[in-house]
């Protein structure tokens, strides 16, 4: 049986069919980076994930969802364009995704996370560390000077 959110998910992925393409673009593009796949969320949508670890999902009403943890999700929530998860509001943020503008942000927040969850992975600092340097490029100027702070 499926997740009552599924079906009001559902609305949204017939009735807004710009938000899907969207969401297809946001897809395209993040799936291309090493160890990464889409897969169908259980509430509606795509959960992105970096081997066995979800990255974050965007739901077919365009909110954007990643958990953060405490530290990073108080520190996130001070940007503007992004909300606090309805759920788990101290450990996950949401980002909505409404039109063409905001295609960079979501795609940056996601790889935000990716590099989140490669930092914890590789042995190899040198080659990480040269791995992040180079991604680290890509996000905004707000994003790169949290990232830039230690996380545990």
């Amino acid at each position: 049986m499926m997740h009552p959110a599924f079906y009001y998910h559902l609305f949204f992925r017939i009735t807004r069919p710009a938000i899907q393409k969207l969401i297809g673009r946001i897809e395209d593009q993040v799936t291309t980076w090493h160890g990464l796949g889409a897969f169908p969320h259980p509430m509606g949508g795509k959960a992105f994930f970096f081997h066995e670890t979800e990255i974050g999902h965007i739901h077919w009403n365009g909110h954007l969802d990643i958990v953060f943890g405490r530290e990073l999700t108080s520190e996130l929530l001070t940007l503007d364009r992004i909300q606090q998860h309805r759920f788990v509001p101290d450990r996950a943020i949401t980002f909505p995704i409404l039109k063409e503008q905001d295609i960079f942000f979501a795609i940056s927040l996601l790889r935000f996370s990716y590099l989140l969850k490669l930092r914890h992975t590789y042995d190899d600092v040198l080659m990480m560390e040269t791995y992040m340097d180079n991604e680290m490029v890509k996000l905004p100027g707000d994003l790169k000077k949290i990232l830039a702070y230690p996380v545990n």
